[in-house]
């Protein structure tokens, strides 16, 4: 047991011994990777911010933060911004794509944040997003077909039930001859009622839908970015400069222990089985060496 505290004791005394030897690789480096993130973050561009709020359902709220990221919204801005003239298009998507962030709210509220490099810019390509977003909702023209036709239907419907109603109610009871009780008249004509509100209600709606979503769902128009964001300079320097120290430190330590693995008594054997293995191609060992004059 007593052996056994040792050999961890020395175990621990040979790491620490491995890494102050490479002190001034592990304090120097991360440093310099340190600074160097600063200075870029620094000389980096300012960034803006432009944001909108628009108000739909919450399964529409979900369904257009979805749809805002594919290309069917990417490329329509793309091109009506010219956002590709230097760039391939799949490029330009991803630049725009990492440029804007559209989270759907519980209660139904749709939030658009899209950054640039100037506050116009911004504010043009939050417009922009929403636009092509609403590009989007208008029905395809088969689709449209379908809905014109039956707009054409409901309105004619409309006009026969009109006609239909005021003959029951403006017409004496003699021009029924009888066939008609005036009960049977009133249940015609609360029918006929609800199914004019319900044609009334299709007459209206088709046209907004041929349309698709209006602009009047947006609550907060896009801003325009009175101050540039924060760019969080210190904060992205101290992150590169501890993940640079981490990886030297694991780089030393995983150095340490396999230098101490090949020079250990015990597994002499194991590594020359090794190097037996490694020429066990039959390739003669004066053929690995290397040519003269080279």
């Amino acid at each position: 047991m007593e052996n056994r505290s040792k050999t961890e004791t020395l175990g621990l005394l040979e790491l620490l011994i491995a890494i102050l030897r490479h002190i001034r690789l592990l304090t120097v480096v991360p440093l310099a990777v340190g600074v160097i993130a600063f200075a870029t973050a620094y000389f980096k561009p300012p960034s803006y911010t432009s944001e909108a709020i628009l108000s739909l359902s919450e399964s529409a709220s979900k369904q257009a933060a979805s749809i805002m990221s594919t290309p069917l919204v990417l490329d329509t801005v793309i091109q009506k911004q010219g956002l590709a003239k230097d760039m391939p298009l799949q490029d330009a998507r991803d630049v725009l794509a990492s440029r804007f962030r559209a989270k759907p709210g519980k209660d139904g509220l749709l939030w658009l944040q899209v950054s640039a490099e100037s506050p116009a810019q911004a504010q043009t390509l939050a417009n922009a997003v929403i636009d092509a977003w609403r590009l989007t909702t208008i029905p395809g023209a088969q689709e449209q077909a379908e809905l014109q036709d039956r707009l054409l239907y409901v309105q004619k419907s409309l006009k026969s039930i009109e006609q239909l109603m005021t003959r029951l109610t403006s017409e004496a009871p003699s021009y029924f001859d009888g066939q008609v009780s005036r009960g049977d008249r009133g249940l015609t004509l609360v029918s006929l009622g609800e199914l004019q509100s319900r044609y009334f209600g299709e007459a209206q709606s088709i046209p907004r839908t041929l349309q698709g979503i209006s602009r009047d769902v947006v609550k907060q128009p896009p801003s325009l970015p009175a101050r540039a964001d924060p760019a969080g300079k210190a904060n992205f320097a101290v992150l590169m400069t501890v993940a640079t120290f981490l990886l030297l430190l694991i780089g030393v330590l995983l150095r340490h222990l396999l230098v101490r693995a090949l020079h250990a008594p015990h597994n002499a054997a194991t590594i020359a089985r090794l190097r037996s293995a490694l020429r066990s191609d039959g390739t003669p060992a004066s053929a690995h060496a290397a040519p003269p004059g080279n």
